[in-house]
């Protein structure tokens, strides 16, 4: 719980579902704050508010529990980054300290190869298997009432990719310069993974195409320089902000979990060359769908039937 402004936020992070969300703690003019219960859903956090002890969702957002059920909190805007790119954008931003006053280290990681394809620890209900290993990454767009999840394989072999979802145009810009916070023992030792953001290409009315070059963001119509954080850094737009559009980052099975219906985009395919392929959810043809059925710790739903 804390405060930018006069915003009341809430930043959130389930680790069994690799999922980090900032919300506005303000319902119905009321505001609330929020801890862990210690219990999971579908592997992802439960939190309570303190003030009426509902049970709140982390990855939807949604009262489950109690006198609040069926409240939603409202999404704001964040990224995950590498610190880097933060602390080049913001040399004078507030860092949480890790001077708590208890002795953790805090740069270990207790989930450790937690990503193994299938390694779930706790039960989790998907209407069939997936056509990827359950913990790999999705990037989820959301706008206009639709969702559509990227694979992160995708957005690394793509680096910028560039389509439409409920009648918006979006671009997502992604990285692997970002260490994974669930790969190592020591977090500092740990693989990269891809960090992504999700922008509206439009700058003061004019749609921008881009591409990445030596690891920095171009457009093609200025040959201006943006980085991660959707801020030109040089060139005729330097200065200018593209405007975030939400998007969440989480496992394939948690999102999948309570958005069944999501399309996820894989490989390139003929069916969208310039995007890739909808591979989820899979038609009857495909397979048959089970619906709410439980999985145990120990399946792996990472390959679907032929």
């Amino acid at each position: 719980d804390d405060r930018i402004g006069e915003t009341p936020i809430l930043i959130s992070y389930s680790v069994l579902c690799n999922s980090a969300i900032v919300f506005d703690r303000r319902v119905a003019g009321a505001t609330y704050e929020f801890g862990f219960s210690g219990m999971v859903r579908n592997s992802n956090v439960v939190m309570f508010d303190r003030q009426t002890e509902s049970l709140w969702q982390q990855l939807t957002g949604e009262a489950i529990a109690g006198s609040l059920t069926g409240a939603k909190l409202t999404r704001l805007n964040s990224q995950v980054v590498p610190f880097h790119v933060f602390r080049q954008a913001h040399p004078d931003g507030k860092v949480l300290s890790r001077e708590t006053g208890s002795k953790r280290a805090y740069g270990t990681d207790p989930y450790a190869k937690y990503m193994s394809p299938g390694r779930l620890l706790f039960p989790v209900s998907l209407p069939g298997p997936l056509p990827i290993p359950s913990t790999e990454t999705l990037v989820i767009v959301q706008a206009g009432g639709a969702a559509r999840a990227y694979a992160t394989p995708l957005l690394r072999e793509r680096r910028v990719l560039e389509s439409r979802i409920g009648g918006q145009p979006f671009v997502i810009f992604s990285t692997r310069a970002m260490l994974d916070a669930l790969d190592a023992p020591v977090i500092a030792d740990s693989r990269n993974t891809v960090a992504a953001a999700v922008f509206s290409p439009a700058v003061d009315g004019k749609s921008l195409s881009f591409y990445k070059r030596h690891g920095v963001f171009f457009d093609k119509q200025t040959r201006s320089a943006w980085d991660l954080l959707g801020v030109s850094t040089a060139g005729p737009m330097a200065g200018k902000r593209l405007t975030p559009l939400p998007y969440t980052v989480s496992f394939a099975f948690a999102w999948l979990a309570f958005y069944p219906e999501t399309p996820v985009v894989l490989a390139p395919g003929p069916a969208m060359p310039e995007v890739g392929e909808y591979l989820w959810p899979m038609s009857e043809m495909d397979a048959p769908v089970q619906r709410h059925t439980s999985l145990p710790a120990s399946s792996n739903p990472a390959t679907p039937p032929r």
